[in-house]
């Protein structure tokens, strides 16, 4: 398989949570990754040194909110989130830069929200599955702020929630597995 790209490092001089040097953590082809960074000063710092890159936050996670803990997001949210990921990755100013998600300060919930919203991107716009995702969010600091297993939970909710609402798969009586083609809706039998 081939080796996953290097994230691309900010300034070591930047201090991330609990004093560690921010680092950014790869989520997706070489474009997408996530970094905690400890303020808005921080942010700005960033952004004026790493022209390269394209750091972005988003409102979803704050919207989510505390409903992270007893729910996975719903489906009209994932949607909403991911199409605004999309965007920027397709927008010719935005798309040659690898874009860096950024999470502000240690408000565990945000950072919970966060997560499971990355990790709903991923299953959704990636087809990576729901355990993978998981596995790729907890490389960074998540883990410290949302339970692998509720992490893991939400992003299966998402998949059941969101995926199999876009692509139905038909049951079949005969034994065989029944598979979909995205977006033509169309369903045959695998014997």
């Amino acid at each position: 398989p081939p080796e996953e790209p290097p994230p691309p490092p900010p300034p070591q001089e930047e201090q991330g949570p609990r004093g560690r040097a921010a680092r950014a953590i790869h989520l997706a082809d070489g474009k997408l990754y996530i970094a905690f960074v400890p303020s808005d000063a921080a942010v700005r710092s960033l952004i004026r040194a790493r022209q390269d890159l394209f750091f972005f936050s988003n409102w979803a996670p704050e919207d989510y909110g505390n409903r992270v803990w007893t729910e996975a997001p719903h489906p009209s949210l994932v949607r909403e989130f991911c199409e605004d990921v999309q965007i920027l990755r397709n927008h010719p100013g935005v798309a040659p830069r690898p874009l860096v998600y950024y999470e502000c300060g240690e408000n565990p919930t945000d950072i919970a929200a966060t997560a499971v919203l990355l990790g709903a991107y991923l299953v959704v716009e990636e087809g990576i599955l729901p355990e993978v995702a998981a596995a790729r969010l907890a490389r960074s600091e998540i883990l410290a702020h949302i339970p692998l297993q509720v992490l893991q939970s939400r992003l299966e909710d998402v998949g059941q929630r969101v995926v199999r609402r876009l692509f139905p798969i038909a049951e079949d009586d005969e034994g065989g597995v029944a598979t979909c083609t995205p977006g033509a809706g169309e369903v045959s039998r695998v014997s």
